[in-house]
Parts: C-alpha cells; structure tokens; sequence
C-alpha cells in the first residue's frame, strides 16, 4: 500500500525447530521458533490461533533459552540487509526495525497467562527476563542502527478493550525499566522508538511515555481510544497513528472515506509543526 513507514525484521528467535505434534482434518497443535505451542486452523488465514503454552516452565529452562540467544551471530540478519535499508531510503521511506518487546516475547516463552501470574507471584523472574530480553534485543539491533534505520517498531500487546493486562503499578515496577534500557539506547542514536499495542490504552499510555515511547499504534478505535482525547494531551509529545475505525475499513467506500476524513479533520491541524 505504499506506506510512508517500512518494517525490516530480523531473527530474534531462540531458534527451535518448528514441528507439528497433531494435525486434524481443520486444525493443528505446532511448535514455532519461539518454542511456543499453538492451536491453529489450517484453513483460516486470520485465525483462530491460540497459544497453548510456552516452552520455559522454570529458571533453569530460561537458562537455556538464553544460550541460544546469540545477539552477535551475523546469520540473524538476513543476506543484502544493508543493500535492503538503503533501497528503502531511495524510495524516501522511513526504515523501522521491527523487534518484540519483552512483555511479548517473554510472554512467547513463559505462557500468556503464566506470565500475568509471575508478575505478581514471582516478580524477580520476570523481572530478570524482562531485562535479559531488553540487553539481547538492543545488542541484536546495533547492526540496523549502523545500516542506518530511522527507528524502531517496538511489538507488542500489553492491552485489550478495556485495558491493560496488568495494572500500571507492575507496570511501572518491572517493564518501564526493561522500556528504558531499550528506549534509552535507540535515543541516544536519535532513533525514535514507535509501539505497537491493541486494546485500550488511555490508562498507561501516560507510562509508555515516561518511558521512552515517541510514537503509539494503532490506537484501536474500537477498544475506545480517541484521536480527540489523544491529541488534545499528547500534542507535540507523541506522534499518534492510525484511530481507523476497521469496523469501517470492511465496509463500502463512502463509509470508508467517511471514517477516514472524519479522523483527518481532528488529527490533520497542526500536523505540520510536529
């Protein structure tokens, strides 16, 4: 669609084998990269997929993922990586590196929901991974930095309609920091760090600033977010995109233009001194 943002990613995977353990005549249960296993339809390509469980039960098997997690080995990067960078740049584009987050790639190795759990019954491990994963995610990306990346595309999903996961208390105690230690070193580079999160996030996305974040997506409309209420807070603090209602996107194209224009009449204004 010829966006003005381009993502390059890079392996940031354990690197297990993929496999599948079951298979029926619509679904599948598989092991991904990450050692996560998931339930997947085989014939939907949106879904459903669910994850099931992650491959770290205890310290000892976090151990052990982390001597798989080289950030140095050159093969992570894909071949011409640089050639690609600058192909972009030609066309005018802003470069992001695209990497997860450590809520979202310790989540992929803990379990979704014992993750949650660990955050309030066992801080310390989360705490350690959290940080591990922010040491290992920012020595990975030194290379796209030296390719000459315009910033970086944090993903992740720490929200859902009504919002956040956990409450912002254990947000500020134990992934704020791991925020900063990559938000920290990206800006000291002058590289802007863009989230990525679904869901509602009116109540920590004061949080996601202190720590570092210069730019939120895709402000989910139908979770409740407002470009109104965004704007009128986080003007010229936060660059703000997306608020496409996508309700709207799988309609007609009046009703398109409509959702689209009417979002452009709020955030449009002033946009060009930011």
């Amino acid at each position: 669609m010829d966006f003005d943002i381009v993502l390059v990613d890079v392996n940031q995977t354990p690197r297990f084998e993929r496999r599948v353990l079951e298979e029926a005549e619509r679904w599948m249960i598989y092991v991904d990269e990450m050692g996560t296993k998931w339930r997947a339809a085989k014939f939907e390509a949106s879904g459903p997929l669910l994850p099931i469980e992650g491959c770290v039960k205890g310290r000892d098997d976090f151990e052990a993922v982390k001597a798989r997690l080289d950030p140095e080995d050159p093969s992570r990067y894909a071949e011409g990586f640089e050639k690609v960078v600058e192909l972009h740049h030609r066309k005018g584009k802003f470069v992001a590196l695209a990497i997860w987050e450590p809520f979202d790639y310790c989540w992929r190795l803990r379990g979704f929901i014992q993750l949650l759990t660990d955050m309030v019954r066992d801080p310390g491990f989360v705490r350690d991974m959290f940080n591990f994963v922010a040491d290992f995610q920012v020595k990975l990306a030194s290379r796209a930095v030296d390719a000459g990346i315009d910033g970086v595309w944090l993903w992740d999903d720490i929200c859902y309609k009504n919002g956040p996961f956990f409450s912002p208390k254990l947000y500020g105690e134990l992934l704020l920091p791991a925020h900063r230690r990559m938000t920290g070193f990206f800006e000291k580079r002058g590289l802007p760090c863009i989230y990525h999160t679904d869901g509602n996030v009116m109540g920590v996305i004061d949080l996601l600033v202190k720590a570092g974040i210069r730019a939120m997506h895709p402000l989910e409309c139908k979770a409740g977010n407002s470009i109104a209420d965004l704007k009128e807070k986080y003007y010229n603090r936060l660059v703000l995109i997306g608020n496409i209602d996508v309700r709207a996107l799988s309609s007609d194209a009046e009703t398109v233009k409509e959702e689209v224009v009417s979002k452009l009449s709020i955030a449009l204004p002033g946009g060009e001194d930011t």
